[in-house]
């Protein structure tokens, strides 16, 4: 009962923090998967609840009033969450949330520790009781020794018995204590130690060393355990435990690996007071995952992302969100990356949160709107072609650039209803636009997933009465990754009707030759990259010329987008390439701006095409 009521209050103590952690981590990253994870662990700390008011743990409970009093009243204020994590993508929601979760984790950490005692102070008592028992025994035995051999062996063995029970009762106690404070798989330190270990830091700073604290995280852990099975996953932990103690221990003989999740581990490591290059830490963690990781189940390669938070000035313990904020950040930026903390960080997390607030808001004011990027025919300069690009103006933000709250809405789902008042107001503009231009609008893979996608498109259609001809929608490659079988369907059925279809990017990663041989694409995109080190770099022209090749054998168009010197331009034409944009030819511009444009280029002379100096100042 003793070993149950402490393994349940250590267990409790996790799933509260881990609860806590996710929700954050949403807030922060307004990642599905983390609220769907805040979720479940909300539902899991409630099952707890439960656990604690009932067997061994309800009796540790009602030993005093005001212990129970402590916990009903936490309870009472988890419980009433339930209405906070049914609607927790609102930022309110997750405010009250990490409130309460906050106000209460002291409460349970309080009663998991109270537990722990309970349990020991339990198990001292049985421990003494049994040792009353035996020195009661051992008289018994010298008073019944001419009672005769028989019984003199009868009370030796059960004297053994009980001496096996007082050792055994010993070694659980201190399996118990071990238990309590580290994870049971890898037998690194759990999430208990860390807060003792911080707690320590934070009361005796030490005076000759500055301390790091570096998040870490697993890029594709769960791609390791979808494609080879949950034993490869835990063994690639253990292999992963074992070389972060190998790699930090080498840094310093106190450092300390903690492992706090699925594939989330923390390091705290002493570094010297001289030394501010904290980063260069994660840089050599990252780099020695680059190495493949043996396991029982082969090698595995998985990269590492970090983030890391030096200790500045007074050590205190706000230094582990210091350090998880900046692992976000790091894994934002892609695989194997790490990043220090610093308090831009802190500044973009509120810019994020506050274009998350605004965005719905704005869609609803009509804020955003299409503005036009010209694309020209190459050899004689003849706008061919406008792509629609979204724009946002704030009246108090200002102008919000594309890259910045495009994640967050696709992030929300609101890039679907941005994606679709940008498409309409784009037909309607491009009515006036001159005949036989054509129209690109960029659709996200969010909008592609959405059921009634094929409906939406014909219904514009038909309202805007544009002409389905002279559209094109361009998809990225990273949008075939998704639901590949389902994504080529829907991009047939917008195909039929009457719909080019384009593949933007091309060529900057994934599989995108295998793609070319699954849909029948109209146009190829070839990506800025390529453009624009194809001067200088052989091979990046080696690639232009294979992707305008492969097109002629689909019977694909090639854009190059980009476009920003006259050279670029010349040599794109000498490869074959006969449509080109960029700001060198036109910067996007609004709606209104467009036929005074194409008038003015229909003024140049074809030989020198819009590139003179003067439109280059106007233009861009």
């Amino acid at each position: 009962m003793s070993y149950d009521v402490s393994w349940t209050g250590a267990n409790g103590r996790i799933e509260a923090a881990s609860l806590e952690k996710y929700v954050a981590r949403y807030a922060a990253l307004d990642k599905a998967e983390d609220a769907e994870k805040a979720r479940l662990f909300y539902q899991i700390f409630l099952s707890r609840l439960d656990t604690w008011n009932s067997g061994g743990y309800k009796v540790f409970l009602d030993q005093l009033p005001v212990r129970r009093a402590r916990f009903e009243r936490a309870c009472e204020k988890v419980v009433n969450l339930a209405p906070d994590f049914e609607t927790i993508e609102n930022p309110a929601s997750q405010e009250r949330i990490l409130s309460v979760l906050s106000e209460t984790s002291s409460t349970f950490e309080r009663l998991g520790g109270e537990s722990q005692t309970f349990a020991i102070a339990k198990a001292a008592s049985v421990r003494a009781e049994l040792k009353e028992k035996q020195r009661q025994q051992n008289w018994l035995m010298f008073a019944l020794v001419a009672s005769g051999i028989g019984l003199l062996a009868l009370t030796a063995r059960q004297n053994w018995r009980l001496r096996r029970a007082n050792e055994n009762i010993s070694t659980n106690a201190e399996r118990m204590a071990h238990l309590a404070k580290h994870d049971t798989l890898t037998g690194l330190r759990n999430r208990l130690a860390l807060d003792e270990r911080l707690s320590f830091l934070c009361r005796y700073q030490p005076r000759n060393d500055r301390v790091a604290v570096i998040a870490i995280d697993l890029d594709g852990f769960k791609t390791v355990n979808d494609v080879m099975g949950h034993n490869a996953g835990d063994a690639l932990l253990v292999a992963t435990a074992r070389k972060l103690e190998a790699i930090v221990s080498a840094w310093h003989s106190s450092n300390m690996v903690f492992r706090v999740g699925g594939d989330e581990f923390i390091v705290i490591a002493h570094i010297d007071v001289d030394n501010d290059n904290a980063i260069s830490l994660g840089h050599e963690l990252v780099k020695c995952f680059k190495q493949p990781i043996e396991t029982s189940y082969g090698n595995i390669i998985v990269d590492l992302s970090a983030g890391v938070a030096l200790q500045n000035g007074t050590f205190e313990p706000e230094i582990l969100m210091d350090a998880d904020l900046a692992l976000t950040f790091a894994k934002s930026r892609g695989k194997g990356h790490a990043l220090e903390f610093d308090k831009s960080l802190r500044n973009n997390l509120h810019r994020r949160i506050e274009l998350e607030a605004e965005l719905k808001k704005a869609v609803l004011r009509g804020e955003f709107v299409p503005f036009y990027q010209p694309q020209f025919d190459l050899a004689s300069g003849t706008v061919v072609g406008f792509e629609a690009l979204a724009r946002w103006s704030h009246p108090k933000l200002g102008f919000v650039p594309p890259d910045e709250f495009i994640p967050i809405a696709e992030g929300s789902g609101d890039i679907v209803s941005i994606g679709r008042a940008i498409f309409e107001t784009a037909c309607l503009d491009a009515l006036k636009f001159p005949d036989g231009t054509s129209l690109s609008v960029n659709i996200s893979v969010v909008e592609l997933l959405q059921d009634d996608v094929i409906e939406h498109f014909r219904r514009s259609l038909e309202r805007t009465k544009f002409p389905p001809e002279r559209l094109k929608l361009e998809v990225t490659e990273s949008v075939m990754m998704t639901d590949l079988d389902r994504i080529l369907t829907t991009l047939a059925s917008l195909r039929s009707l009457g719909i080019a279809i384009c593949l933007d990017d091309f060529g900057t990663g994934f599989s995108a030759l295998s793609y070319l041989t699954k849909f029948r694409w109209d146009e190829l995109k070839i990506d800025r990259t390529f453009v624009k080190s194809a001067l200088t770099d052989p091979v990046n022209r080696g690639i232009i010329r294979t992707v305008r090749g492969l097109a002629s054998l689909i019977d694909a168009q090639v854009v190059a987008e980009g476009l920003e010197t006259l050279e670029q331009i010349d040599l794109l034409k000498q490869m074959g390439c006969t449509v080109g944009q960029g700001y060198l030819l036109g910067q996007p511009m609004p709606a209104g701006d467009i036929l005074q444009f194409v008038g003015a280029q229909s003024n140049k002379s074809p030989a020198v095409m819009v590139l003179d100096e003067e439109i280059v100042r106007i233009h861009g």
